[in-house]
């Protein structure tokens, strides 16, 4: 994605808002984390996915969720790729 357009889209703006609100409520690992790369995939069936160091999220289920809700799909995708 183009940077300049990746920083217009109000999707990534959110989940890069909840990363941050994660951040500073300390409920995430730092470090890893912030820094993943986001990459749309539109026939994921949950909103959030972390694979090979790119976080992965289908547009319309994020667009869907509140940021609480987008909060614990980030928190249950770091919590599920660090158990597997």
């Amino acid at each position: 994605m183009d940077c300049v357009k990746v920083m217009n889209d109000p999707i990534v703006k959110v989940i890069i808002a909840a990363r941050i609100s994660l951040l500073i409520e300390n409920k995430a690992p730092a470090g890893q984390f912030f820094s993943l790369p986001l990459e749309e995939r539109p026939n994921l069936q949950t909103p959030i996915f972390i694979d090979a160091g790119v976080l992965y999220f289908s547009r319309e289920i994020v667009k869907s969720l509140t940021m609480e809700e987008l909060k614990l799909a980030l928190r249950r995708a770091v919590t599920d790729r660090t158990k597997g």
